[in-house]
Order: structure tokens, then sequence, then C-alpha cells
């Protein structure tokens, strides 16, 4: 059952409308962008494993679009958590963000859920496959 509200929140963040292309040449350098947050994700242990950078775009009402690029800053066949860069989808209600890092994957998600408060994003990320959630941690992403 505990599958059933993540899946509900994953085919809601599915049908929103397309996110924004990324810089390639910022994608490439791993140089945060002006206006986007740098970006740090723990493990749940609270141990650094990923850096970059997110932008959030927001759209009508309460949709959120923009970009982002993450590295790994230990070895990448341990990290648990997905890097790269792409396009990101989700919405804001009241003070909670929610995002997904792979809109228009069934069976490959990175979900960050958390809130804006200043220039600061500050939450948990959920990474979710067809079998459910199978790594999780916490993120801080400060607006530079």
């Amino acid at each position: 059952m505990r599958a059933l509200p993540a899946l509900s929140l994953l085919i809601a963040l599915l049908l929103w409308g397309p996110g924004c292309i990324v810089n390639d040449d910022t994608a490439k350098n791993g140089s945060v962008p002006s206006g986007a947050f740098e970006y740090a994700g723990f493990d749940s242990t609270g141990k650094p494993i990923t850096k970059g950078w997110l932008t959030l775009i927001y759209g009508d009402s309460s949709r959120i679009s923009g970009s982002w690029h993450l590295d790994p800053i230990v070895d990448p066949q341990r990290v648990g958590h997905p890097t790269g860069s792409g396009t990101l989808r989700g919405s804001a209600t009241h003070d909670v963000v929610c995002v997904d890092l792979f809109p228009g994957y069934a069976d490959h998600n990175l979900l960050l859920r958390g809130t804006v408060s200043g220039n600061q994003f500050v939450g948990e990320w959920h990474r979710i496959t067809l079998v459910g959630e199978t790594n999780h941690g916490t993120f801080r992403a400060q607006k530079r």
C-alpha cells in the first residue's frame, strides 16, 4: 500500500507540461548558472554524495519547470542518487515544493520534496523505480 501514494504522485508529475532545455556548456563544466540553486545531496546517513545545481521556474499557478546538473562526489557505483543533467517538472503547494528530475519516465525517478524559504530549498530526495522506493536521503540547495 505504501507504493500507491508514491505512484499517484509520480503519475501526477508525469501529466504536467514540458520542462526547459539544459544549456550544454553549463552542464558540461558544472558551473552554477546565475539564479540557480547550488545543490548538495546526502545519503540516508548524512554523508555527502552529490553536488551540482538546479533551476526552479514557476509557471502558472503551482507548476514548476527547470533544469539540473548533478555530479557524484563519491564512487558513482555507490551513490544511489542519480547524476547527470536534464529537465525537471513539479509543483508547489503552499510552502511544499515537489519536483521530478526524470519527468516522463515510469521506471527511473528522482523526486525532491522540500520547502523553499528565502534563498534555500531544503528537503528529502527519493529514488523511485517500478519496484517502489529504492533509496532516499536529504538535500539542501542555496540560490546563487
